[in-house]
């Protein structure tokens, strides 16, 4: 299973190479720029700073949630005895320290299952089923759609609609 993992990771590689993009060690995309020579490309290092060229987008939304998470724990610290701040505003931080951490707790969950679902991690059961049970998924996923989709009745029905649909526009 690792080979075949490592072969189909390269086959994504070369393909995503021919389309100019290439794929760094975290399986993110990073575009390269081709001049007027094709087979001269660079990377873009003189372009301005993207953060989605560096980071997943995943992975900013639970940064920005753990800064709200530790900025919400901070001013409830600090302004939990002072008495010239008003009860509705010590109301507000407590909700904002709240939202902060059930937001990175959430992304965390988020990204364990996900992490899960295509990782094999040892010791956890259940881990990686997408990449070990991948044939039997496409599979699956391949019936349902015929079955769902391509069935006599249902596209007798979507084409008898917008067949009406289509009549009802030039009219």
């Amino acid at each position: 299973p690792e080979e075949d993992d490592i072969r189909s990771r390269r086959r994504q590689n070369h393909a995503a190479e021919d389309h100019g993009i290439e794929m760094n060690h975290t399986g993110h995309s990073r575009r390269r720029r081709y001049s007027e020579d094709e087979d001269d490309c660079s990377e873009d290092e003189d372009r301005t700073f993207r953060i989605r060229d560096h980071f997943h987008v995943g992975e900013v939304s639970n940064l920005i949630c753990l800064v709200a998470m530790i900025i919400g724990i901070t001013l409830v610290e600090i302004f939990k005895n002072d008495n010239r701040v008003p009860q509705h505003a010590k109301n507000f931080l407590h909700v904002f320290r709240a939202m902060g951490l059930f937001s990175v707790s959430g992304g965390v969950t988020n990204w364990l299952a996900v992490k899960m679902l295509f990782d094999r991690i040892p010791g956890l059961i259940g881990s990686g089923v997408i990449t070990s049970q991948f044939k039997e998924i496409r599979q699956t996923v391949k019936n349902v759609v015929l079955e769902t989709f391509f069935e006599t009745e249902y596209l007798e029905e979507y084409m008898h609609r917008k067949s009406g649909e289509f009549l009802a526009a030039f009219q």
